[in-house]
């Protein structure tokens, strides 16, 4: 752990003169999160994070090039879509899915990515795995060396009635208890949707049987542009 914490300390002082940085302590493993300008997000250890706008596929042009270079699966995906905001999205995340491939030396995974029979995309015989949200006009991917899962939610006022239907009843008082019962509603929902998508189980886990704080796993959720919550989770060994 000193030695983390030194090399910790030296990017520290190396970004802050570079960039604009915020810390976090994820499981208390020190860990620097670099924010660029297209919004994206970098955890130098553990996970890395992957968050962008589609503001930044600004023309048809871009959207297919950037549509030539995905993976099989994601095209057939985004062929699917009707809404055009919707197209962009996914190509945004597919998009970033290649971006951290490419990072972490694996781009020529790419066409090796499957979908189980829930719908979970992987790369058979390989050690990372990878998470995939998008909602409102940002995307996002989380790389980790463990079963990972990510959830990004535009926060809706008016999705905080849907707490008596899919939360618990000691859930229920939590959000109610809060200083802000919007934020702690949607920390709730995308940690629970990331339980979901790490087992690759999906809806039939039931979103009232999910403990969030489940000790098996590390989790972090945040607030970004005042509008989105996003929360990861990824296995704790």
């Amino acid at each position: 752990m000193g030695g983390n914490l030194i090399f910790s300390v030296f990017l520290f002082a190396y970004f802050m003169k570079k960039s604009p940085i915020s810390i976090y302590f994820v499981n208390t493993v020190f860990v620097i999160a670099k924010f660029h300008k297209s919004n994206r997000i970098t955890l130098v250890s553990m996970i890395k994070i992957y968050l962008e706008d589609i503001s930044t596929i600004d023309s048809e042009a871009k959207f297919n090039a950037y549509f030539d270079k995905l993976p099989k699966y994601r095209q057939e995906k985004i062929l699917a879509l009707k809404n055009k905001n919707d197209k962009y999205l996914s190509l945004l995340a597919g998009r970033l899915l290649c971006d951290g491939l490419r990072d972490l030396g694996l781009y020529n995974c790419i066409n090796k990515i499957v979908v189980d029979e829930n719908g979970k995309p992987y790369i058979p015989d390989n050690p990372i795995y990878f998470s995939i949200s998008h909602s409102g006009t940002k995307a996002m991917v989380v790389f980790s060396g463990n079963e990972v899962g990510c959830d990004i939610q535009l926060m809706k006022k008016n999705a905080i009635s849907l707490a008596d239907k899919y939360f618990t009843e000691e859930e229920q008082n939590e959000i109610n208890n809060s200083e802000d019962p919007v934020k702690t509603f949607f920390k709730l929902w995308t940690l629970k949707e990331c339980y979901m998508k790490s087992s690759g189980r999906g809806l039939p886990l039931g979103l009232k049987n999910i403990d969030v704080y489940n000790k098996d796993y590390i989790s972090k959720s945040y607030v970004v542009d005042n509008d989105y919550m996003v929360s990861y989770i990824a296995r704790d060994r």
